[in-house]
């Protein structure tokens, strides 16, 4: 152990709970602690380093130890390097998580809680009062907390002698500003604390100005408040802050507000408290015994803690395995790894405790309940799962619990606490007043537009309202009389004015309202349209209440900042209470569920991929092959061929195929030539059939299995032909996230702060995982708005796709110019819910209100109008038409083509063969006459002298004219071959004569 030699409640604390230890293990002696404690200066960095290689070199298992800021540094650096567990009940040193290894720090981190009093009371201008450089890096810390609230004003002052602040103080009381000042004191000591709230109580008592003065934090968990014993009597919670003496400041015009972790009342908080003042009192050195019943100082509780965290952690590692010490003694002398004795810091290189992570991770393994609460720490050794008790004092009252702190529920009031305990009472009631309902802000960004002012209220029956003229405003009173249920309930209402507004559109949940014609304003409820006004209305009307509808501040849905712990937007207004309800497009989550209350989701939505709608495709010449793939036609062809050339075949091999012709040469025919087995096919195939048909029992084989295959693929085709000649196609470039992480081109992005982001942050997918590297290391990708990511869509030509909700893809899908399309399915499902304040006894109403909605189809009545009544693209979202199209041209052209084609290749082929056949039969028919000329041919001048008596008609003679006579040779005998072989050549003669 090392402690700084300041703290002595601590170290008593430390020998009373070793003495504790000893006195358990002789009665079950499983292990003893042998202790080494040093007591050093702690900011002194020379010191704490000496300490800790003295304590390592004797060889230590763990180290408990205080540091400070200056000495936190060479701390880390030996923990770091000799892998040795320091647990420590110091004040936490914001420093990087990755640096804190091997470090637990029992005390837990205030400052989330500094800020959310802070946001909760609304502090605008603070001042800031430290004197140590912790306080300076807590500030750094509250700072980055309240970085995105410009509303928050600071004047930061370091207290160099905190005997003597009264000059200080006067500065910032002539600093200018007017009003109520608040004060965050973060001082190194309760010393420093008394000191200076001793100055202040001078202070205000001296001059009457000072009375302004009048919010204080506590900073410090160790600085608890008491009043002195000679004030009027206190509760039971006012005695157990006796640390600091407020009792000066009971009238003097100041609220302090301060933090208490532990719990007085808790029996083992009581006796180690009544151990430690029995220690004082039998001290030697301690003049005079105290009476007075102090409270247990912080630290010393905290000290226990850490001893009960490391005897744990020890316990932990003999439970897995007895022995796993046993190797490391010698003589009652630590060795590590069997070589060094202890663990030397002179060693290069240096070499490690060997047991050093293993005794880490069984401490956080373990998570017991000490006296600060249950023992549990985050990766970074800083603590969680803790409660603050948050006390006030205010003017002429006594000390009091205002609300209480956590890491889960945040800052709870008391007055939150009572109406969460309310929430089961069956005789709780709507309240009669006006509940207030946040919900997504709507207008424009970065421009002056159009936007939404909520102003003021009721005045005791005569309604105030704020009108426009000319620019300026100015109120209009009128009476608003009694109606029938009574007198008329306050409200608040609204009015447009122009101003500047960086605002989120959150179409169709919530929408500005077109004003009416005759220029009447619209106020109240009525300026506002959309889904999430018609189910604010629904409900109100289901559960029994008025409500009014106020825009959220920041314009954020709500997001944690995990560095304070802290919420933005509508979740953020929640947990302070700030509005009774939140209705939008906001995403039920485990985290955020842990702060506010859900009801049942009244939507079911999913991330889904938004890209650029394609251009539709234009069909191609040949789009009517496009019902059959190209492997189909490949194999039709070869299937095609096959038959024809099996057919020719089996027709040449079978008899019954052959039939006697006596022109052929050899006497026989066979109509299954390869010509006509090919044409056979074809006509099969067309379904127009040919003069053949196969006789043989193997050749009709083969037609009927062609018949039935051509019969399965014709009508195949025909039922596929309809639809694609008529369908506009669209071809999607992705269709999954597979493909879009796949995708060379197509950039990706979601909305840069929302679920959609954590959901990829948190994902086990491997592709959702790369995907989240991607969009990290690629911050270009993503988008500040949801509407800014549609809008990159459709600008980025193709080359970009948007994850975000289903529901806001869905609606800018059915928006005009309609270029969207979403695609592939959800990649997970999750809901839109009502989220109320945490133990809100509204929740369990709204829910049960929802489910009715539900059932009764009023949600989805309201998802129709909004969604696809009003949408601006017709049937026409998604992408491909739902109704009849007429087919155009150019779905049949190739038809055409082929048509034109077949006919001028066919009036081509019928020239050439006009041209080619009527040469080879003029050439046949000279060499015809030629040789009937020559052989067949006799040509004879016939004179006789005749009388004309001679003629038969008694006509004279012409002797002068020249006969010619031919003779031909008759065809060859047909069937009397057998009969001409030997007379052959006189046949021959004969017909020659």
């Amino acid at each position: 152990a090392i402690f700084d030699s300041r703290d002595l409640q601590s170290q008593r604390a430390f020998e009373y709970a070793i003495m504790q230890h000893r006195q358990a293990a002789n009665r079950d002696p499983y292990f003893k602690f042998n202790v080494t404690m040093d007591t050093v200066d702690a900011a002194d960095t020379f010191q704490v380093a000496s300490a800790i290689c003295r304590q390592m070199s004797s060889g230590v298992f763990a180290i408990l130890g205080q540091k400070e800021v200056a000495s936190r540094a060479i701390v880390r650096s030996f923990t770091n390097t000799f892998h040795m567990p320091f647990v420590t009940p110091s004040s936490v040193s914001p420093v990087r998580k990755d640096e804190l290894r091997y470090e637990l720090h029992v005390r837990p981190d205030n400052t989330p809680a500094i800020v959310d009093v802070i946001r909760h009371f609304q502090w605008r201008h603070i001042h800031y009062l430290y004197d140590s450089d912790e306080g300076l890096l807590r500030l750094q810390q509250i700072f980055r907390a309240l970085g995105n609230e410009s509303n928050n004003w600071f004047s930061v002052n370091r207290l160099v002698d905190v005997t003597d602040v009264h000059d200080d103080l006067k500065a910032v009381d002539k600093s200018g500003m007017a009003g109520p000042k608040s004060f965050v004191l973060d001082l190194s000591s309760e010393f420093a604390y008394e000191q200076v709230l001793k100055q202040f109580s001078r202070v205000l008592t001296g001059d009457p100005v000072t009375q302004t003065w009048s919010n204080f934090i506590i900073a410090k968990v160790h600085s608890e408040m008491h009043f002195s014993r000679d004030t009027q009597k206190q509760d039971s919670a006012e005695r157990d802050f006796k640390r600091l003496d407020l009792s000066r400041f009971r009238h003097g015009g100041v609220n302090v507000t301060g933090f208490q972790l532990l719990d007085q009342k808790q029996r083992s908080v009581d006796d180690l408290r009544r151990a430690l003042q029995d220690i004082r009192n039998v001290r030697a050195d301690e003049r005079s015994v105290d009476k007075d019943e102090h409270p247990l100082p912080v630290g010393a509780a905290l000290t226990v803690d850490a001893l009960k965290l490391i005897e744990g952690g020890i316990t932990g590692m003999l439970d897995d395995d007895p022995e796993v010490f046993r190797w490391i003694f010698r003589r009652r002398i630590v060795y590590n790894y069997n070589r060094t004795r202890g663990i030397p810091c002179n060693t290069r290189p240096p070499i490690p405790w060997m047991h050093g992570a293993n005794i880490l991770r069984k401490i956080k393994q373990k998570s017991p309940q000490g006296l600060s609460g249950k023992l549990t720490f985050n990766e970074d050794g800083s603590r969680k799962e803790f409660t603050l008790h948050i006390y006030s004092m205010a003017l002429d009252k006594g000390l009091k619990k205002i609300g209480t702190w956590s890491t889960e529920e945040r800052y709870k009031s008391v007055h939150a606490q009572g109406e969460g305990n309310r929430q089961n009472r069956p005789q709780d009631k709507p309240t009669n007043s006006t509940l207030k309902i946040i919900t997504s802000i709507i207008g424009c960004i970065g421009r002056k537009c159009e936007c939404v002012g909520d102003v003021a209220v009721d005045t005791g029956g005569k309604k105030r309202t704020i009108q426009t003229g000319n620019g300026r405003l100015h109120w209009k009173t009128e009476p608003t009389g009694e109606g029938p249920q009574g007198p008329a309930r306050s409200r608040r209402l609204f009015e447009a004015k122009t101003c500047p507004l960086a605002a989120r559109n959150s179409e169709p949940f919530l929408m500005r309202r077109i004003p009416k014609s005759d220029g009447t304003p619209l106020v109240g409820n009525d300026v506002f349209e959309g889904y999430a006004v018609d189910l604010a209305q629904a409900v109100s009307e289901e559960v029994g209440f008025d409500y009014l509808i106020r825009l959220v501040r920041d314009s954020k849905y709500g997001m944690r900042y995990e560095s304070n712990n802290t919420w933005n937007g509508m979740i953020g207004e929640l947990i302070d209470r700030k509005a009774h309800m939140a209705i939008a497009g906001l995403t039920i989550t485990a985290e955020r569920e842990r702060y506010v209350d859900f009801s049942k989701p009244f939507m079911d939505i999913g991330v889904t991929i938004i890209i650029k709608k394609p251009q539709h495709q234009r069909p191609g010449v040949f789009s009517f092959m496009e019902p059959l793939s190209i492997e189909i036609w490949v194999c039709i062809t070869v299937a095609y061929i096959g038959v024809s050339v099996a057919l020719f075949i089996v027709s040449r091999f079978s008899p019954v195929e052959w039939r006697k012709e006596p022109q052929a040469e050899s006497g026989y025919e066979n109509d299954f030539s390869l010509f006509n087995s090919f044409w056979f096919s074809m006509g099969a195939l067309m379904f127009q059939g040919s003069d053949s048909c196969p006789k043989s029992v193997s050749g009709r084989i083969i037609g009927g299995a062609w018949w039935f295959f051509v019969l399965i693929i014709i009508s195949s085709y025909t039922a596929n032909l309809a639809a694609f000649l008529t369908m506009k196609r669209m071809v999607k470039p992705i269709e999954s996230a597979d493909d879009l992480v796949n995708h060379p081109t197509i950039k990706y992005g979601v909305p840069s702060s929302g679920t959609t982001l954590q959901f990829f942050k948190n994902a086990d997918h491997p592709v959702y995982k790369q995907m989240y590297e991607y969009m990290i290391s690629h911050p270009e990708v993503l988008a500040r708005t949801t509407d800014e990511g549609i809008q990159r869509v459709r600008d980025s030509k193709g080359r970009y796709a948007f994850l975000t909700d289903s529901s806001a893809i869905e609606y800018a899908n059915n928006r005009e110019p309609c270029d969207t399309t979403s695609v592939g399915s959800t990649l997970n499902s999750k809901g839109f819910g009502i989220a109320t304040p945490r133990g809100s006894d509204l929740r369990d109403r709204i829910t049960l209100a929802v489910l009715r909605l539900k059932e009764g189809g009023t949600l989805h009545t309201l998802y129709q109008r909004w969604w696809v009544e009003k949408g601006q693209c017709g049937g026409d979202a998604s992408g491909s038409s739902k109704g009849k199209t007429p087919l155009t041209l150019s779905n049949v052209a190739g038809i055409f083509y082929i048509l034109i084609s077949g006919l001028v290749f066919a009036i081509i082929l019928g020239v050439f063969e006009f041209r080619c056949f009527r040469n080879k039969s003029a050439k046949t028919v000279a060499e015809q006459e030629i040789h009937v000329s020559q052989t067949h041919t006799q040509t004879s001048l016939v004179q006789t002298p005749c009388s004309p008596d001679d003629g038969m008609l008694g006509v004279p003679y012409d002797n002068s004219r020249t006969v010619t006579e031919y003779y031909y040779d008759a065809p060859r005998p047909i069937g009397f071959e057998s009969f001409m072989h030997d007379d052959q050549s006189q046949f021959h003669n004969y017909s020659n004569q």
